[in-house]
């Protein structure tokens, strides 16, 4: 699995350097939510799409949000150019071993 731990929230450099790692980890789980399945079909962004932004992305954004427990959250944008000039973001919830896919744009 991947050397670093995913300890929120992580510098942008950083965020991006682990994201990109567990996306490469064999033994990293991917989640895809129904909203981020039903983006990938309206927009036509194929899974393999998904995986290369998060693979060789960049993280640009993120925020925190907090539960009524009090439990925090934390979302990641991660932008890839893809070789034909296109460019996908992907949002995400990182943790450990675990990738969720929020939505895709």
């Amino acid at each position: 699995m991947s050397s670093q731990i995913f300890n929120n929230p992580l510098d942008y450099e950083e965020a991006t350097s682990v994201i990109n790692e567990y996306a490469w980890s064999d033994e990293t789980t991917f989640h895809f939510t129904g909203h981020a399945l039903d983006r990938s079909d309206e927009r036509g962004i194929c899974e393999d799409y998904v995986l290369e932004a998060l693979r060789n992305g960049t993280v640009i954004n993120h925020r925190e949000l907090v539960n009524k427990k009090g439990k925090k959250t934390y979302k990641y944008k991660v932008s890839y150019r893809t070789r034909w000039g296109e460019t996908v973001v992907i949002t995400i919830v990182p943790a450990q071993n675990a990738l969720t896919i929020v939505t895709e744009w």
